[in-house]
C-alpha cells in the first residue's frame, strides 16, 4: 500500500498507533483490489491469463510456453510477488481452471462441476430451482440450445405457476 492508504489503516493499541504496510484481508475491496493488481501486473504478457490469485501460462510450443514462464517468472520477481511453490503445477498437459479443463484439445467442462450437478439434491421449492438454473448455466456454452432444455424448469418459476413437489 502506498503511504497515504497506509495511514487510513491506522489503529490504536495499548502498545501505541500502527497501520499495515500491506492491505489486510478482511476489507471488504481487498480481493477486488488484489484483482485487478494482478491483472495490471501481467496484462502485457502474451500467453497469460490471471483470475483473482491463480496465474495461467500457455504456449503452443514448449520453447513458446518456456519463454512466456520465464516472462512471468522474472515479472515476479521485479514486483515482489511471491509465489506459492506447492501451488505452481509447470509444463501440464491440462489444467483446470476457473471450472473448465483446457488442453491442447481445446476446452471442456470440469468434471468435479458436472458431478456436483449431478449429485446436486432435486429441488423443493422456487429457491432450489433458481439455485439449479444457475448452477447449470455454467454448462450453457457447452450444451446446444440450453434455453430450450431448460424451458420447462423456468417456466415454474413464473408467478403464475405454482410449484407443487410430487414424489
Amino acid at each position: 500500500m502506498d503511504k497515504e492508504s497506509q495511514l487510513l489503516t491506522t489503529f490504536n493499541s495499548p502498545f501505541g498507533r500502527y497501520c499495515f504496510l500491506r492491505m489486510p484481508f478482511g476489507i471488504k475491496s481487498a480481493q477486488e483490489v488484489f484483482q485487478k493488481r494482478v491483472s495490471q501486473l501481467f496484462e502485457n504478457l502474451k500467453g497469460v491469463e490471471t483470475d483473482i490469485d491463480d496465474i495461467l501460462v500457455w504456449g503452443t510450443t514448449r520453447k513458446e510456453h518456456d519463454d512466456r514462464l520465464r516472462s512471468v517468472l522474472n515479472r515476479c520477481q521485479e514486483v515482489g510477488l511471491t509465489l506459492n511453490a506447492e501451488k505452481c503445477k509447470f509444463r501440464v498437459k491440462e489444467v483446470t481452471y476457473i471450472g473448465h479443463t483446457l488442453s491442447a484439445d481445446g476446452v471442456r467442462p470440469d468434471q468435479e462441476k458436472i458431478r456436483a450437478i449431478k449429485e446436486m439434491p432435486a429441488p423443493t421449492d422456487k429457491k432450489g430451482i433458481q439455485r439449479l438454473l444457475g448452477t447449470i448455466n455454467y454448462l450453457a456454452k457447452f450444451v446446444p440450445n440450453m434455453s430450450a432444455v431448460t424451458e420447462p424448469i423456468r417456466k415454474l418459476l413464473k408467478e403464475e405457476n405454482e410449484f407443487i413437489l410430487d414424489t
